[in-house]
């Protein structure tokens, strides 16, 4: 009896043995088509991983054009009637990018909206041959088209299956989370009724306007960059992206907004060779890479200089700027 139930207890034993190493016993990990990036410019993140949202800003992701999506007659709504894979596409501003170069399965793409030179150089309508290329991104990820998880704010790209090696950061900005990013206001005017003309937005950046309660004020405001130590570099640039509008055309604009550096004590110098946003819509533009090497050695400062009158009071929307370099 004792041998029955000490050959009774090593059955048990044994079959519990089992039971934990299935309990460590793991299914295969299967990995979504074209496997798992960290966002990087030389790992990006494939478009699988962003079905999800909440990659955040600033990343690389890579995929490749197989569509767009068709807004005509106010549908802004992403769907199989929407979503169309091929390259006749008649608007400019999305596309739409996927793992397989093939990808007709709306549900399998993530939308891409498409502003300043990012839309000129990938859109479908006046690039067909885009159609089944592989591009890498550098954006964010963020809500688009009825709360899909999408593709915002393109600001580098690079075809094929990498992005584009980025320079040590210097100095960056991130208005949008409601930092200041340790600017300052130097008011040359403000009308009688006008208090200010800066301001940061969590949502647009650092912003400027004179139009206040229904009534446009004259106004002359730099907003001003703290010190930006360029010492022990050996070249340096700068770049950022901004929207203006309501200033009744581009040449207006032009004449009431300004971009320029100086170096520490010195005279503004104005920016010129500059791309510069169309002055009557909100559309974001990127600045273009802006050569800071002739100041290398130096301490400087970026300003952004804003004015108004009683008739004209545009409003001038900046963020993301950034001042990289190499030693």
């Amino acid at each position: 009896m004792k041998k029955i139930l000490s050959y009774m207890a090593l059955l048990l034993m044994a079959l519990n043995f089992v039971a934990c190493n299935d309990d460590f016993s793991q299914p295969p990990v299967i990995l979504p088509d074209g496997g798992l990036g960290t966002g990087l410019w030389d790992d990006p993140y494939r478009v699988s991983q962003l079905a999800n949202g909440g990659k955040g800003n600033d990343i690389w992701v890579t995929g490749y054009i197989v569509g767009w999506i068709d807004t005509s007659g106010d549908n802004f709504a992403m769907n199989e009637t929407t979503c169309t894979f091929n390259a006749q596409a008649t608007l400019t501003s999305n596309i739409l990018m996927a793992v397989s170069p093939t990808e007709t399965n709306w549900e399998n793409c993530v939308p891409v909206a498409l502003t300043g030179d990012a839309r000129d150089a990938l859109n479908l309508q006046a690039n067909p041959q885009n159609l089944g290329k592989q591009v890498t991104l550098k954006c964010n990820n963020e809500r688009y088209f009825s709360n899909n998880a999408g593709i915002k704010s393109i600001t580098m790209y690079n075809w094929g299956d990498t992005g584009i090696k980025e320079k040590p950061t210097i100095y960056s900005s991130s208005f949008t989370s409601g930092d200041i990013s340790g600017f300052s206001y130097d008011d040359i005017e403000l009308a009688p009724g006008l208090n200010s003309v800066w301001r940061v937005d969590t949502r647009y950046g650092l912003v400027a306007s004179a139009y206040v309660g229904g009534s446009r004020y004259a106004s002359d405001s730099w907003a001003v960059s703290p010190l930006i130590d360029l010492s022990g570099y050996t070249s340096a640039e700068a770049n950022w992206r901004w929207a203006a509008n309501y200033f009744n055309d581009h040449a207006t604009m032009l004449s009431m907004i300004a971009a320029a550096i100086r170096v520490e004590g010195g005279e503004w110098i104005e920016l010129t060779d500059i791309n510069f946003p169309e002055g009557t819509s909100f559309s974001y533009v990127d600045s273009g890479v802006i050569d800071l090497t002739p100041y290398v050695g130096k301490k400087v400062q970026l300003g952004f200089n804003y004015t108004s009158t009683s008739t004209i009071a545009g409003t001038l929307e900046i963020d993301g700027i950034k001042v990289t370099g190499e030693k």
